[in-house]
């Protein structure tokens, strides 16, 4: 499946509540606004699998109080990302918020890939390539991926530049 967005559509891909579910050979790319947006976006799920695609997404929010993410897994379990391709031009922010859950500060909302509360994740074989587009923020701050609350996982053989 190729999908091509030139507008914040929120998330592009939405997959909530639902188990065995295959996303493969995608091709993604998704250029976003100032707005709310996430490429793929997998919430409160089970066996997922996110395999052999590419993404392209960019963003242009104006801080991290507003999600830009390429790839999400939230609550999830039994999910498998391998060999995919994503690439990312996103804005340097000025860290303002954390993780209320966790309280972790970092970039909680502007990321190419986050992680967050999966048990028996695997992420493997996957190239991820982040780039700015905006560095006139504060204090600018980026990240390649943000992993936080994850058990039982394995995050192996990626390469992250």
């Amino acid at each position: 499946m190729n999908l091509s967005a030139d507008s914040s559509l929120g998330s592009l891909i939405l997959v909530e509540a639902c188990s065995n579910v295959n996303l493969t050979n995608l091709d993604i790319r998704y250029s976003a606004g100032e707005e709310e947006s996430v490429a793929v976006d997998i919430m409160e799920c089970s066996d997922v699998h996110l395999l052999n695609s590419t993404i392209f997404f960019e963003s242009h929010v104006p801080d991290d109080t507003v999600k830009a993410i390429a790839v999400q897994a939230v609550n999830t379990q039994n999910v498998l990302v391998d060999g995919n391709n994503i690439t990312t031009k996103l804005p340097c922010v000025y860290v303002n918020t954390y993780d209320e859950d966790y309280y972790m500060m970092g970039s909680n909302n502007v990321n190419p890939v986050r992680l967050k509360d999966c048990s028996n994740l695997v992420f493997t074989n996957n190239n991820i390539n982040s780039t700015t587009n905006d560095c006139t923020a504060s204090f600018p701050t980026i990240q390649s991926i943000y992993i936080i609350g994850c058990s039982d996982s394995l995050i192996d053989h990626n390469n992250i530049s």
